[in-house]
């Protein structure tokens, strides 16, 4: 059984690196920015480029410690832009990671 993922959500990325799928892998999500954005390979293994784990405190953590990371760019959102995001979006995503982590669970 594959995993579904919503047919669109907003998740929070911060990487300038990407990945090819490893073989056998099955793409389960992608965007305009990035082409690899979650796998899985069979029922145990779920691969994931963005970051679903993010919370508004960890963001703005890493927006504090890492914000000269971000540079100009199309898909690249300014500090301020990410620390006006709501906090109901991290909420959407932790929820997301928890429905991955429970579907994990119980494929065991």
């Amino acid at each position: 059984m594959t995993f579904k993922f919503p047919p669109q959500v907003d998740v929070f990325h911060w990487h300038g690196e990407t990945f090819t799928l490893p073989t056998k892998a099955i793409l389960l999500a992608e965007s305009a920015a990035c082409k690899n954005q979650a796998f899985q390979i069979g029922r145990n293994v779920i691969g994931l480029q963005c970051h679903l784990e993010t919370t508004y405190d960890s963001a703005r953590a890493i927006v504090t410690h890492c914000g000269d990371e971000l540079v100009t760019g199309e898909y690249i959102q300014a500090a301020d832009d990410i620390l006006a995001t709501p906090e109901e979006r991290y909420t959407t995503i932790n929820n997301l990671m928890n429905y991955v982590l429970d579907y994990l669970h119980r494929s065991k």
